[in-house]
Protein backbone atom coordinates (compact mmCIF):
# COMPACT_ATOMS: atom_id res chain seq x y z
CA UNK A 1 0.00 0.00 0.00
CA UNK A 2 2.28 2.29 0.70
CA UNK A 3 4.71 2.05 -2.66
CA UNK A 4 1.23 2.67 -4.26
CA UNK A 5 0.39 5.59 -2.63
CA UNK A 6 3.57 7.16 -2.78
CA UNK A 7 3.81 6.11 -6.97
CA UNK A 8 0.41 7.60 -7.62
CA UNK A 9 1.38 10.45 -5.13
CA UNK A 10 4.39 11.64 -7.39
CA UNK A 11 2.35 11.33 -10.64
CA UNK A 12 -0.03 13.83 -9.90
CA UNK A 13 0.98 16.55 -11.95
CA UNK A 14 1.01 19.40 -10.18
CA UNK A 15 3.53 17.65 -7.71
CA UNK A 16 5.65 15.92 -10.34
CA UNK A 17 6.02 18.96 -12.13
CA UNK A 18 7.31 20.50 -8.52
CA UNK A 19 9.74 17.77 -8.32
CA UNK A 20 11.20 18.51 -11.75
CA UNK A 21 11.29 22.19 -10.84
CA UNK A 22 13.29 21.80 -7.66
CA UNK A 23 16.34 18.91 -8.59
CA UNK A 24 18.50 19.53 -5.69
CA UNK A 25 15.87 18.86 -2.56
CA UNK A 26 11.96 17.84 -3.79
CA UNK A 27 13.48 15.46 -6.53
CA UNK A 28 15.56 13.67 -4.51
CA UNK A 29 13.20 13.61 -1.63
CA UNK A 30 10.65 11.70 -4.35
CA UNK A 31 13.69 9.34 -5.77
CA UNK A 32 14.16 8.46 -2.09
CA UNK A 33 10.37 7.87 -1.41
CA UNK A 34 10.30 5.70 -4.49
CA UNK A 35 13.52 3.82 -3.15
CA UNK A 36 12.10 2.96 -0.02
CA UNK A 37 8.66 2.42 -0.21
CA UNK A 38 9.80 0.04 -3.24
CA UNK A 39 12.08 -1.60 -0.89
CA UNK A 40 9.33 -2.04 1.51
CA UNK A 41 6.86 -3.70 -1.21
CA UNK A 42 9.67 -6.04 -2.20
CA UNK A 43 10.95 -7.20 1.11
CA UNK A 44 6.96 -8.05 1.90
CA UNK A 45 7.83 -10.51 -1.18
CA UNK A 46 10.54 -11.83 -0.95
CA UNK A 47 11.64 -12.11 2.51
CA UNK A 48 11.63 -15.07 4.90
CA UNK A 49 12.06 -14.31 8.34
CA UNK A 50 10.05 -13.05 10.45
CA UNK A 51 6.38 -13.42 9.76
CA UNK A 52 6.79 -15.07 6.31
CA UNK A 53 4.07 -14.71 4.03
CA UNK A 54 3.08 -17.50 1.96
CA UNK A 55 3.52 -17.94 -1.81
CA UNK A 56 0.12 -17.30 -2.52
CA UNK A 57 0.00 -14.13 -0.56
CA UNK A 58 2.92 -12.81 -2.17
CA UNK A 59 2.11 -13.57 -5.67
CA UNK A 60 -1.26 -11.66 -4.51
CA UNK A 61 0.71 -9.36 -3.13
CA UNK A 62 2.68 -8.91 -6.36
CA UNK A 63 -0.69 -8.91 -8.58
CA UNK A 64 -2.35 -6.40 -6.55
CA UNK A 65 0.53 -4.37 -7.40
CA UNK A 66 0.54 -4.92 -11.11
CA UNK A 67 -3.29 -4.14 -11.22
CA UNK A 68 -3.34 -1.04 -9.20
CA UNK A 69 -0.21 0.53 -10.40
CA UNK A 70 -0.79 -0.27 -13.93
CA UNK A 71 -2.81 2.80 -14.54
CA UNK A 72 -1.07 5.52 -14.29
CA UNK A 73 1.12 4.23 -17.52
CA UNK A 74 -1.46 3.02 -19.58
CA UNK A 75 -3.39 6.37 -18.51
CA UNK A 76 0.02 8.41 -19.55
CA UNK A 77 -0.05 6.09 -22.73
CA UNK A 78 -3.33 6.88 -23.99
CA UNK A 79 -4.68 10.60 -23.30
CA UNK A 80 -4.83 13.02 -25.85
CA UNK A 81 -2.78 15.75 -23.72
CA UNK A 82 0.38 16.34 -22.13
CA UNK A 83 -0.45 16.09 -18.28
CA UNK A 84 3.10 17.48 -17.07
CA UNK A 85 3.83 21.28 -17.95
CA UNK A 86 7.38 20.95 -17.14
CA UNK A 87 7.61 18.49 -20.47
CA UNK A 88 5.58 20.62 -22.52
CA UNK A 89 7.42 24.04 -21.23
CA UNK A 90 10.66 22.15 -22.17
CA UNK A 91 12.75 24.08 -24.59
CA UNK A 92 14.18 20.65 -25.96
CA UNK A 93 13.82 16.92 -26.08
CA UNK A 94 15.11 13.89 -26.86
CA UNK A 95 14.66 13.11 -30.39
CA UNK A 96 12.48 15.96 -30.92
CA UNK A 97 9.72 13.74 -29.46
CA UNK A 98 6.64 16.23 -28.58
CA UNK A 99 5.55 16.29 -25.33
CA UNK A 100 2.48 14.23 -26.09
CA UNK A 101 4.84 11.55 -28.09
CA UNK A 102 7.44 11.65 -24.65
CA UNK A 103 4.69 11.17 -22.29
CA UNK A 104 3.17 8.34 -24.67
CA UNK A 105 6.91 6.96 -24.82
CA UNK A 106 6.93 6.70 -21.20
CA UNK A 107 3.65 5.34 -20.64
CA UNK A 108 3.92 2.58 -22.80
CA UNK A 109 7.38 1.58 -21.43
CA UNK A 110 5.90 2.01 -17.55
CA UNK A 111 3.18 -0.40 -18.49
CA UNK A 112 5.82 -2.81 -20.65
CA UNK A 113 8.21 -2.66 -17.86
CA UNK A 114 5.49 -3.49 -14.54
CA UNK A 115 4.02 -6.13 -16.64
CA UNK A 116 7.18 -7.69 -17.47
CA UNK A 117 8.45 -7.37 -13.68
CA UNK A 118 5.40 -8.11 -12.03
CA UNK A 119 3.98 -11.06 -14.81
CA UNK A 120 7.49 -12.69 -14.10
CA UNK A 121 7.27 -12.90 -10.21
CA UNK A 122 3.67 -13.48 -9.83
CA UNK A 123 4.44 -16.17 -12.28
CA UNK A 124 6.93 -17.77 -9.93
CA UNK A 125 5.52 -17.17 -6.43
CA UNK A 126 2.08 -18.61 -8.30
CA UNK A 127 4.17 -21.89 -9.21
CA UNK A 128 5.56 -22.24 -5.90
CA UNK A 129 2.24 -21.88 -4.34
CA UNK A 130 0.72 -24.29 -6.72
CA UNK A 131 3.72 -27.40 -5.69
CA UNK A 132 3.33 -26.11 -2.46
CA UNK A 133 -0.47 -26.81 -2.51
CA UNK A 134 -0.07 -29.93 -4.12
CA UNK A 135 2.57 -31.51 -1.68
CA UNK A 136 0.33 -30.04 1.54
CA UNK A 137 -2.59 -32.32 -0.11
CA UNK A 138 -0.28 -35.18 -0.37
CA UNK A 139 0.85 -34.90 2.76
CA UNK A 140 -2.57 -34.66 4.17
CA UNK A 141 -3.45 -37.84 2.13
CA UNK A 142 -0.80 -40.00 3.42
CA UNK A 143 -1.48 -39.21 6.94
CA UNK A 144 -4.67 -40.20 6.76
CA UNK A 145 -4.07 -43.22 4.69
Amino acid sequence: PLWLANYMLWHLPWLYDAALENPHTLLHLEHALYFATGVAMWWSVVQDEPHRLGSGLRAGVVFAAFILGSPIGLVLALVPDAVYDFYVEAPQRLWGLSALEDQQLAGILMALEQASVFFAVFAVLFLRFLTEEERREDLDHHETA
